[in-house]
């Protein structure tokens, strides 16, 4: 089998760039050869690809003529003892006697046999590096009169709760569920407090609070025992706010139990998985239940109506946080749902692809990923077509713009929440199912 060389491979590894080289002999460098060269290169065992030829390349080893080394492009000047016969004709030095271009590269017209056209494929392996998945949380809030204290504690705080959530570098979304003003419908005999965020979420000081670019409030009565039957009820309104592979928590927050001909854990989660797979809820929720005659409360007592057993339920299944409603301090509820928040999003889901450097050139059609789990497991992970693609391939890979790719974005199953590093690798063709 002939010896694969290859000229100057750049290699990105979860957003960073680092130059690597391929094949398995010494290439030198010359200062009058035409852009910049490879150094020493080693051989780092790599996988052979059909057709590898780089796909980030300096002009000098492009075709364009040049000076020095084995590598010297067909038409130019050879210099250097290379060991591979050269084609008949022309004039040279070194071992090249015929100015052709070496039979070990691709020069429009490869020579015979079975590995004309193999070409080696440099990879290194870097820590993930890229922006974290996006992340919409959902809050379905009880606003029956005995949750006022609780909805004020929201409201004062969602907007830092936000801020770390942003500085983990997480693109974040937050949507509420609930009523934005003070009502009693006579139908329902129920009277609703508001609930009012304030600026930055809310776009504009004052109540009701006004939607943004990143905040949304579904404006709809939600009272005690039915924070999933309207939080399902009201999902055309707030769907579109939710991003396709995003990272998806809801957060209840009430002193009842989900009760009557309203959804249980299944139901729910039978109707809202397929809409945010892999979505976590968060229960802030009574423990206890109210026990007739606590005056004080403490442990064996009560500051809600019911232990909200469902809500509870769902937070076991889905891996979601458990709180108590009963907290004076709801600091350390902020942070566990804020912990939970970061560690969903911990593995990114996109990568951006760096300018590359003078003389090289982007081939989108020879670029590959892969996975490294956990336990140290390398998966090769397929290009999908965009994001629909994704359905068919949820471990896929795919551009943010195909065209004019700036990004390569994993399908939701590849990234979030799991450990491990991902790898891209330039100079190779594309893997393709």
């Amino acid at each position: 089998m002939r010896r694969a060389t290859c000229g100057r491979v750049w290699a990105l590894a979860a957003g960073l760039l680092g130059s690597t080289a391929c094949g398995d002999e010494q290439a030198t460098s010359s200062p009058d050869a035409a852009g910049p060269r490879m150094g020493a290169t080693r051989d780092m065992g790599v996988a052979v690809a059909d057709e590898g030829v780089p796909l980030w390349m300096d002009d000098a080893s492009s075709g364009a003529g040049g000076a020095g080394g084995n590598d010297a492009p067909s038409g130019g000047a050879g210099g250097g003892g290379a060991d591979v016969p050269p084609p008949a004709g022309g004039a040279g030095s070194g071992g090249e006697p015929s100015g052709g271009a070496p039979a070990d590269r691709d020069s429009g017209t490869p020579p015979a046999g079975p590995d004309a056209n193999v070409q080696a494929c440099a990879l290194n392996v870097t820590p993930a590096n890229g922006a974290a998945r996006p992340t919409d949380i959902l809050w379905f809030i009880d606003a029956s009169p005995s949750m006022r204290a609780e909805i004020e504690t929201v409201a004062a705080n969602l907007n830092a709760f936000a801020d770390r959530i942003a500085g983990a570098g997480i693109d974040y979304h937050v949507v509420i569920v609930g009523p934005d003003q003070q009502i009693y419908p006579q139908r329902d005999a129920q009277e609703f407090f508001p609930i009012c965020v304030p600026p930055p979420l809310s776009a504009r000081a004052g109540c009701p609070d006004t939607d943004s670019e990143r905040y949304l409030h579904v404006r709809r009565p939600l009272h005690s025992r039915e924070a999933l039957a309207v939080g399902l009820d009201a999902l055309p309104e707030y769907r579109r706010f939710l991003r396709p592979g995003a990272a998806t928590h809801v957060v209840v927050v009430t002193d009842d139990d989900e009760r009557g001909s309203n959804p249980n854990a299944d139901e729910f989660d039978a109707a809202f998985a397929p809409v945010a797979p892999g979505y976590k809820l968060h229960s802030i929720v009574d423990f206890v239940g109210y026990i007739d005659g606590c005056g004080v409360f403490g442990d064996e007592c009560s500051c809600g109506e019911r232990r909200g057993q469902v809500y509870i339920d769902l937070s076991e299944r889905t891996g979601g946080e458990v709180q108590s409603i009963c907290e004076p301090d709801w600091s350390p509820i902020f942070a566990a749902l804020e912990a939970s928040v970061v560690e969903a999003a911990r593995l990114p889901c996109a990568y951006t692809i760096p300018e590359p450097p003078p003389g090289v050139e982007l081939e989108p059609d020879r670029l590959n990923v892969s996975l490294t789990d956990g336990a140290g497991r390398e998966t090769e992970l397929f290009q999908v077509d965009g994001e629909a693609g994704c359905r068919q391939d949820p471990l896929g890979w795919y551009y943010d713009d195909p065209a004019a790719p700036t990004q390569v974005r994993l399908c939701a199953d590849a990234c979030g929440d799991r450990e491990g590093s991902v790898d891209i690798t330039f100079g190779c063709v594309v893997r393709k199912r």
